[in-house]
């Protein structure tokens, strides 16, 4: 991961969790692209670096676990370091920890799948929170899911993760809404990513049925998922909080059809 140094103390940065991988690092080199500063949260940074595209701002990285109930702190406190400021936080952190009927799924697997997704999420907007609200405001957007609109099988932990997340958005967004922080969330449905093509290639999941079963005939992509978060992000939206905005190709509007 590049890291730079030197950098203007009142441009602010974006705080990006689960940003090491997936689609957390599209949502890092595209922000990049768009000349924001990025500070990347994941467990383990990719030793080799994220593919930064050559003409970027500034992007730096530090390795916590939001589960862990002193990492927030320690992100904020690196953002403030570094950037002197935080205009936005993309809380995209998450695991599903579930291949097993819930019959048979540990409780201890279940609580994890919580404590990141869940405890995570509110515990980075807690903290970043704080630090928006004596900067004057700032925009938090939260990764939800179609999970969380609905049921899924073998989802008994993630679904309701994510269902909790976007009651959370809600409720955080009418909280500081008087702050000037603005909460929203973006509710991906099937991305084309590593894991998804892990999962397909097992069989566990059928590409053509999840292509038959999406209006608009295509699994998402990456950059689908960047494009809601970035216009989330932006001033562009500036009078939009509170809202979760389903990226996945019609899936949801079928949910109860």
């Amino acid at each position: 991961m590049k890291n730079v140094s030197e950098h203007p103390k009142d441009a602010g940065v974006t705080i990006v969790t689960g940003g090491g991988s997936g689609i957390g690092a599209a949502i890092v080199c595209g922000l990049l692209s768009r000349g924001r500063p990025v500070l990347v949260v994941d467990q383990s940074i990719p030793s080799a670096g994220l593919d930064i595209p050559s003409a970027s701002a500034p992007v730096f990285s530090i390795e916590e676990d939001v589960a862990d109930p002193d990492a927030a702190k320690k992100v904020v406190a690196e953002a403030l370091r570094v950037a002197g400021r935080i205009e936005g936080l993309v809380n995209n952190a998450g695991i599903i920890n579930q291949d097993v009927p819930s019959l048979d799924l540990p409780i201890d697997n279940w609580q994890r799948v919580l404590d990141v997704n869940l405890r995570g999420t509110f515990a980075m907007s807690q903290a970043v929170g704080n630090a928006m609200m004596s900067a004057g405001g700032g925009s938090i957007v939260n990764m939800a899911s179609t999970a969380g609109l609905g049921g899924f099988v073998r989802r008994s932990a993630y679904g309701p993760s994510k269902a909790a997340i976007i009651n959370l958005t809600s409720a955080l967004a009418v909280e500081w809404g008087p702050l000037g922080i603005r909460v929203n969330a973006v509710a991906p449905g099937y991305v084309r990513t590593s894991g998804l093509d892990a999962a397909i290639s097992a069989r566990y999941l059928d590409e053509a049925s999840l292509v038959h079963r999406t209006p608009l005939g295509r699994l998402g992509r990456e950059d689908d998922v960047f494009q809601a978060v970035e216009f989330l992000l932006s001033p562009q939206s500036s009078f939009i909080t509170g809202t979760t905005l389903a990226v996945d190709g019609g899936w949801s509007a079928q949910l109860n059809a």
